[in-house]
């Protein structure tokens, strides 16, 4: 039975992802230093550790939504191609450009891998987050997962305090720029 856009019963679980990227990943039959080098095989995904725990609960008939920080046309790109894959998304806008990363296959052997660190958040960002998550009245799991993007302070690794009293999160997985993040992964949901 479907209640409110969820199955009767299951829980609400969303998941934060304070630092979604856009993967892309191409391939090159070698690199070399101040040459053209030709690309092929071109994909771009909508990433982050959050989003993947999105769409996993989603491919499995899991009521979830996306919670996370988006910027420019890089983050539109996330949050409408998580939408075409049926994951609503709740996003707190900031400046900049979400962050692209470049995963290069150059070789049988041979991969790079170029992480952006993302688009810088405020204090105005972070309580913009905050209140969302506040008013969140399905909220049965939050689920924090990914890097920090840059300028994200210690509360960051903190939901308000309403809502940790209403959550049971299931996982708070911070970069090491967050040593001691409130959520305990003990919870069953």
């Amino acid at each position: 039975m479907r209640v409110a856009g969820r199955t009767k019963g299951n829980p609400m679980i969303y998941t934060l992802t304070p630092n979604p990227a856009i993967d892309y990943n191409i391939s090159c039959d070698g690199l070399q230093p101040n040459t053209v080098t030709r690309t092929r095989d071109a994909v771009y995904t909508p990433n982050g550790k959050g989003l993947n725990v999105s769409f996993t609960l989603d491919h499995y008939g899991v009521p979830t939504t996306i919670l996370g920080f988006f910027a420019g046309f890089s983050g539109r790109y996330i949050v409408e191609g998580a939408r075409e894959l049926g994951v609503d998304v709740k996003p707190v806008w900031t400046d900049g450009i979400t962050r692209v990363n470049v995963f290069l296959n150059a070789g049988p052997d041979t991969e790079y891998n170029m992480v952006n660190a993302g688009a810088a958040i405020t204090p105005a960002d972070e309580q913009s987050m905050f209140e969302l998550i506040d008013g969140l009245e399905d909220l049965d799991c939050l689920a924090i997962s990914g890097s920090l993007p840059p300028n994200a302070s210690e509360a960051s690794c903190a939901a308000p305090s309403s809502a940790s009293e209403r959550a049971e999160p299931s996982s708070c997985s911070i970069s090491p720029a967050c040593s001691s993040p409130s959520f305990s992964s003990s919870s069953p949901c």
